[in-house]
């Protein structure tokens, strides 16, 4: 019985175990539908562009480990968020996408990644 108990336990501890989030799967899109608009590659509002990780880590906008460091994140935080300035502030759960991909490192996972 204490044999059945303990297996029971490792997989449901691997099946609960959280998976990375994907900047190409989940952080991307949130900032092309909500961020690209007015910050795209080689026109920027305020010269930042949030096309590309590459834009992002060229741009300083990201302190990986650091959320709290993060310009990016610091930017949609708070009760009046400064970003994005169009369709209102960002959903409470893609926050916190960005956040714990930041606390993760900020791992770049698109196909072109080196």
């Amino acid at each position: 019985m204490a044999v059945k108990g303990l297996f029971l336990f490792v997989v449901t501890g691997c099946v609960l175990m959280a998976q990375p989030v994907s900047f190409e799967r989940t952080i991307q899109p949130i900032l092309t539908g909500r961020c690209v608009m007015c910050h795209a590659s080689g026109n920027g509002a305020g010269d930042l562009s949030l096309g590309s990780f590459t834009d992002l880590v060229e741009g300083a906008l990201i302190e990986p480990g650091k959320p709290d460091e993060s310009v990016l994140l610091r930017a949609v935080l708070g009760e009046k968020p400064r970003m994005p300035k169009v369709g209102g502030p960002l959903k409470a759960a893609q926050i916190e996408a960005i956040r714990q991909w930041i606390t993760e490192g900020a791992k770049n996972d698109t196909k072109d990644a080196a």
